[in-house]
């Protein structure tokens, strides 16, 4: 026999009640068709243009042909400079915000105790005398998370180190 007449012959039983019950369907399963139940001579339709219906999908309709833009080399020269220019004063802005203000204030810093009854104002007097102490209790207090200025004796603090 064939492997037609088998396949036809095994689809035929699945869809006997007893060929149900084997495959742990119930009588009222409607089968979806299947390639094998094709009968010779039939095709699939051909395929034409897509049709969308309006309520599920909209489709645009723009014109989508490709713009052919000739960019000369002037207009790519002067693009070029244009963004190095931003780029430079970009820099320049970051340079001027990074060298005023706490000059004095160097970038490296070093551990000091607390001395007994001494302040933060004072901690800040002792490091740096030739500073406002309040521009370096403000930095104290950002360089070791505290919330206001009280310290106890003993308590190491991160200080700003200044250069000299």
């Amino acid at each position: 026999m064939s492997s037609a007449v088998l396949s036809r012959r095994a689809v035929d039983y699945a869809e006997t009640d007893l060929g149900r019950a084997a495959h742990g369907r119930g009588p009222d399963v409607v089968r979806e068709p299947r390639i094998a139940d094709r009968r010779r001579g039939q095709r699939r339709p051909d395929s034409g243009a897509v049709r969308y219906m309006a309520d599920h999908v909209r489709v645009s309709q723009a014109d989508h042909r490709a713009v052919d833009i000739d960019v000369g080399w002037r207009t790519m020269l002067a693009t070029v400079l244009v963004t190095a220019g931003i780029l430079l004063g970009f820099g320049a802005v970051a340079y001027v915000v990074t060298a005023t203000g706490d000059a004095a204030l160097a970038e490296a810093t070093e551990v000091v105790q607390v001395g007994a009854g001494e302040s933060l104002t004072e901690v800040a007097e002792r490091i740096a005398p030739e500073v406002p102490a309040q521009q370096i209790v403000d930095r104290i207090m950002d360089l070791n998370a505290l919330t206001n200025s009280s310290v106890h004796a003993g308590q190491s603090l991160v200080v700003p180190a200044l250069r000299g």
